[in-house]
């Protein structure tokens, strides 16, 4: 490609997953897309007039172009709409001393699989995924977090079945508990916790956030800001505060949703090519807690409805000791209209989607156990309640669960 300023429908700087989903998207709807893959390498631009790759390094300049540093020289790129999709890295405060040996990032948790106990600060997704994954190795795991709550954008009562599965792993969890040094010691790796006390593990992987991969892009000279951590912010079409600028992927600060959104690519790129034809908002999207096991959601929680005072009713199935699959469903006394839907479970995926799928449509509850087939979870979650009357949009009453002890961290839902 020549020095001169090449113009595409879409203009991906793509060095995360989603990103290159986007690009992809977007070039199956016959839009010419450039998809710039952040890295210095000797390899030309590949690809044709609809479709080019290209490796370099990307930075915005005034005016809205977007020039790329290459081996072969610089490229000048415009796009009717640029998407920043670059990825993040682990964050960790000054106090916290990781040599990648025997304290260790997020991203590289891994290496501790060969040792006997280790501690994982932080239980977000990134700490909750190498705590449980480190523990079917064999190794004895201790997961530390100064919250109660955990993961607090999904509902409660998932996140406590997740928790007892967890703990049925062996992983020990330390809530409530805020580490504020840690580093290597002579022997291992070693945490000190705010009540002055030390503990001596054998590794330590610190979990307590992520950065924003935006550092050399050159955003000031469009005016866009970042938070503290080089996010961008965004609103509910992945749009930032830039005119024709977007954002996909974990450099998404905010909202969560969002960025743990698993249909991030498609919702994007159909929305860049048709103004906006793609349903858009929480409802609209399946989002994913990242974890093992894994929490899949559409719409609003408990909390949510709770909290706007929403006239609403829930449906429970699975949550009985030893289920395999658990759903909750969730939709407005009056009418019927479905709200949300949360499950946990290898066989839980499908249901989520048709749910999801009813509620873009704004279907009521009776509507979606008319559709859903032969989906034996879905259709036992929306008929779980008593007194029914076939002749009015199904409002099922609520069953009264089992009482048990809650755990500290427990919101209650229902």
């Amino acid at each position: 490609m020549s020095s001169d300023q090449s113009h595409w429908d879409l203009v991906v700087i793509g060095g995360d997953r989603v990103g290159h989903e986007v690009a992809h998207e977007a070039a199956s709807r016959s839009a010419r897309v450039m998809l710039v893959v952040p890295g210095a390498g000797s390899q030309a631009a590949v690809g044709n007039g609809q479709v080019r790759v290209v490796m370099g390094l990307p930075r915005f300049v005034p005016g809205g172009v977007l020039e790329v540093t290459t081996a072969a020289g610089v490229d000048r790129l415009c796009g009717e709409t640029v998407v920043i999709g670059t990825g993040s890295r682990p964050w960790f405060p000054s106090s916290f001393v990781v040599d990648q040996d025997r304290v260790l990032d997020c991203d590289s948790f891994e290496r501790a699989a060969s040792v006997e106990r280790v501690a994982v600060v932080g239980a977000g997704r990134d700490g909750l995924r190498a705590a449980t994954l480190l523990s079917t190795t064999g190794v004895e795991v201790t997961l530390f977090d100064r919250r109660h709550r955990l993961l607090e954008e999904c509902d409660s009562e998932l996140v406590d079945l997740m928790v007892e599965e967890i703990g049925r792993t062996g992983v020990v969890l330390r809530l409530g508990e805020e580490i504020v040094e840690l580093g290597p010691s002579r022997d291992g790796a070693a945490v000190i916790l705010a009540d002055g006390d030390l503990e001596r593990y054998d590794r330590v992987v610190v979990a307590v956030g992520r950065r924003g991969n935006t550092d050399n892009l050159g955003l000031e000279s469009v005016d866009l800001e970042t938070d503290e951590r080089g996010r961008l912010w965004c609103d509910d079409r992945f749009g930032t505060w830039v005119e024709g600028i977007r954002a996909v992927g974990s450099v998404i600060g905010h909202p969560s949703w969002l960025r743990h959104s698993l249909d991030q690519g498609k919702r994007l790129a159909v929305d860049v090519l048709f103004s906006g034809d793609f349903e858009r908002g929480p409802a609209a999207a399946v989002t994913s807690s990242g974890t093992r096991p894994e929490i899949l959601q559409a719409g609003r929680t408990t909390e949510d409805l709770m909290s706007e005072g929403v006239d609403y009713q829930a449906g429970r199935v699975g949550f009985a000791g030893g289920a395999t699959n658990s759903m909750k469903l969730l939709w407005t006394r009056r009418s019927g209209r479905v709200l949300g839907v949360h499950a946990i479970g290898p066989g839980v995926a499908g249901s989520i989607g048709r749910v999801a799928a009813a509620m873009r449509r704004r279907l009521t509850v009776d509507r979606l156990l008319s559709t859903c087939g032969d989906d034996e979870l879905l259709r036992e979650a929306a008929t779980s309640m008593v007194g029914v009357n076939p002749e009015q949009p199904a409002v099922p009453e609520v069953a009264p669960s089992t009482p048990h002890e809650r755990p500290a961290w427990r919101i209650d839902a229902v």
